[in-house]
């Protein structure tokens, strides 16, 4: 009851709590008073206990004020959109499409609210690329397939986007990647690819995919798989081999859901040609020397990464280097690069040096105005490290070289579970490996 009368304080003041304690029952409060009580309540105590006592908190139960609360509450609904006759009319609309999925609509609904947003915003051909909600009838395929009902949230969001169409140009959602000649887009499908092919039957569920490499992301919705339910991983892919572990991308669908919305608005997200990539800047990796400003983004690469027994593992980063001149710069700084010099440590301490002429077979102009970019990788034998160096240039007016510092930037692999199941990674091959010569761009 004290809870209660410091509510009412915290809401009306000194003159409502005079009042609340002058009477002797809660009905012998005036209606406003009282409605403010209920307005502390959640729904079920309103509905199932306070509506039920007798006709008047039910009719008070039914104040506009509290329904337009539980409307945007629950269904993010601040516009009444769905009924103009009353906030609680409005309310049982979308319970009578929704109420299954009543505790974690609003998350599922915000979360996608983001990612459109921001796709609108960034990459409007990814944003169209979006299918619509799911149809009921793979929905129930699905379901008996599992022999359950799929996690609320999951299905909750399929029911506003069903994955997306693989559309020339468009983008893929969970972002490219192309380094020399490996290619990859990871799409969002949807379920009826799970049907296609049979992966409900071992536990799983795609979330993603890549035509290029036949990789991509799945969630557990089975204990047989051996992870927490929900949990959302890559399925590590050695070929000719049982996979060893899992790259773990998320404990639960909402969260892998809460992330990609938060990734996609992040600026630092790299954006080319209006499609989205799996590069991401580190704010702080920025270094200029002599004008030539660079800067680096990085991103783990799953479909060519791998986990062995005992632990061991090779992990495969890529990395975007970004040069540029001010065009302001006076033109007799302009330079030519003519070398690089890398520094390479993983996480376990290896470290090993790269020295060669070039980068990626090109020897770059910087001048006013000039920018230019290149991707490459690196494998390591552990979760992660991080490189440094610098590229060597030559100034073209006085001939004089000098070193141009690329700032460190760092590796990290998700979170690496062991497995502990006997699924064959037969689905989740690619023609694709990471070879010992692969080791430079580098």
């Amino acid at each position: 009851m004290n809870k209660k009368k410091i509510g009412l304080t915290s809401y009306l003041g000194e003159r409502c709590l005079n009042v609340s304690m002058a009477a002797t029952s809660l009905l012998e409060l005036p209606d406003e008073l009282i409605i403010k009580i209920l307005d502390c309540l959640d729904i079920q105590c309103l509905v199932r206990g306070v509506a039920c006592t007798c006709q008047r908190l039910n009719q008070l139960s039914n104040a506009e004020n509290l329904w337009k609360k539980f409307s945007d509450l629950y269904w993010l609904d601040k516009e009444r959109k769905h009924s103009s006759d009353s906030w609680k009319e409005n309310f049982l609309v979308w319970h009578r499409k929704w109420g299954k999925y009543i505790g974690c609509y609003a998350k599922v609904r915000s979360a996608w609210n983001k990612i459109e947003s921001a796709l609108e915003a960034r990459s409007p051909g990814t944003r169209s690329s979006l299918k619509g909600p799911i149809d009921q009838g793979e929905l129930d395929a699905i379901e008996a397939m599992m022999d359950r009902p799929l996690p609320l949230e999951l299905a909750c969001s399929y029911l506003i986007h069903n994955g997306q169409d693989v559309v020339p140009g468009r983008g893929s959602l969970l972002g490219n990647l192309e380094v020399y000649d490996h290619h990859s887009m990871e799409v969002a499908v949807p379920l009826a690819f799970n049907i296609k092919n049979a992966l409900p039957k071992i536990g799983m569920l795609a979330l993603s995919w890549c035509p290029y490499t036949n990789y991509g992301q799945v969630v557990c919705v089975s204990e047989k798989v051996g992870l927490p339910m929900g949990c959302v991983y890559y399925l590590t892919q050695v070929r000719r081999q049982k996979f060893a572990g899992y790259f773990v991308e998320a404990s639960s669908y909402m969260e892998w859901l809460e992330k990609l919305a938060t990734k996609l608005g992040d600026p630092e997200l790299v954006v080319s040609s209006s499609k989205i990539t799996r590069f991401y800047h580190e704010p702080t990796c920025v270094a200029v020397t002599r004008d030539v400003k660079v800067t680096v983004a990085t991103s783990f690469v799953p479909s060519l990464s791998h986990i062995w027994k005992n632990n061991n593992m090779r992990t495969l980063f890529a990395y975007q280097i970004s040069m540029t001149m001010d065009e302001n710069v006076p033109a007799d700084r302009s330079c030519r690069l003519l070398s690089r010099h890398w520094e390479i440590t993983d996480s376990q301490g290896q470290y090993h040096e790269v020295n060669g002429e070039a980068v990626i077979g090109l020897y770059p102009v910087m001048k006013p105005g000039a920018k230019f970019s290149y991707c490459s990788w690196t494998p390591l034998d552990s979760d992660g490290g991080f490189m440094e160096g610098h590229f060597t240039f030559v100034n073209l007016k006085t001939g004089e070289n000098f070193d141009v510092i690329c700032p460190r930037f760092n590796f990290k692999c998700p979170e690496i579970i062991l497995s502990s199941g006997d699924i064959d990674d037969e689905l989740f091959e690619s023609e694709d490996d990471v070879d010992d010569e692969d080791d430079d761009e580098y």
